[in-house]
């Protein structure tokens, strides 16, 4: 899975947003999607909500029942 969050694929994610949002007459958003900072900042939210999830699922643990 996280092969598939990668930046690249972020950065490229966020560039087809870019074209959809510019050929939708919102030039504005299309400059903001396409801005290399955007990609920056849109990886470390995805990377910090995969690592709090990835905390939570590991403090949730089976437990075997008592015997």
């Amino acid at each position: 899975m996280q092969s598939l969050l990668s930046a690249g694929t972020i950065a490229g994610g966020l560039a087809c947003a870019s074209a959809l949002a510019t050929a939708f007459h919102y030039p504005a958003l299309g400059l903001f999607l396409a801005d290399p900072a955007t990609a920056t900042t849109a990886t470390g939210i995805v990377t910090g909500i995969i690592a709090l999830a990835a905390g939570v699922l590991k403090g949730v643990e089976a437990r075997s029942p008592k015997s």
